[in-house]
């Protein structure tokens, strides 16, 4: 059985405009979810003292400087979600 993730839309009796507005709420959530450095993998690392989550795991070692507030990393922590949320953007 095939395991689907919470961004799995199913769409059925929809007109393509329906479908659109959809597939731009993905890209929507997407961008919200990216690292703010490469774009590429889902940001979930909290940055200390500001606990912005703005950074994928691979990004956030080469960062002195929290890329949103620009306070000093003191140190970061990995973030696991309560949902399956993948690791690569482009895999939402």
């Amino acid at each position: 059985m095939k395991r689907h993730t919470p961004f799995t839309i199913y769409v059925s009796d929809s007109s393509d405009e329906d479908v659109d507005h959809y597939k731009e709420e993905i890209d929507r959530h997407k961008e919200k979810i990216a690292c703010k450095v490469c774009l590429d993998m889902v940001a979930d690392v909290i940055f200390l003292p500001c606990a912005h989550i703005v950074s994928c795991g691979q990004c956030a070692p080469a960062l002195q400087k929290c890329p949103l507030c620009r306070k000093v990393v003191h140190g970061i922590i990995k973030a696991f979600f309560a949902v399956d949320t993948p690791t690569n953007i482009s895999d939402v």
